[in-house]
């Protein structure tokens, strides 16, 4: 399994990269290196009330994409370092080895497929 861990551990790595630039794109870090979603940049004295609704639902639409990527980035760092002490893909709940097809399907997998969800 020496070779589908690092086959694994690029698929992540790869996926790390991306979920952090479409994050940025979107949120800001903040001091407690969580993520806040970038407010749409509205002159209060001159929009009327569909600039403000549509600023008020564009936030609202980025912070939960924000709390999805936050989720999704957690879940894949936590990953790598399941490679790193050598727990990658045992379940959480069972101990016994994640199945292939769900790692192939979902490499940040915590779960086999008995437990998922």
């Amino acid at each position: 399994m020496n070779q589908d861990i690092q086959k694994y551990k690029n698929i992540l790595e790869d996926k790390l990269k991306k979920l952090e630039e479409e994050i940025v794109e979107i949120a800001e870090k903040e001091s407690d290196s969580t993520w806040e979603a970038i407010q749409t940049e509205t002159n209060i004295d001159t929009a009327d009330r569909q600039d403000v609704a549509d600023a008020v639902e564009n936030y609202e639409s980025n912070s939960s994409i924000t709390s999805t990527l936050e989720r999704e980035i957690f879940d894949v760092r936590d990953a790598l370092a399941k490679i790193e002490t050598g727990t990658y893909g045992v379940c959480e709940v069972c101990q016994k080895e994640i199945e292939t097809e769900r790692l192939d399907a979902e490499p940040q997998a915590r779960t086999c497929e008995l437990h998922m969800n």
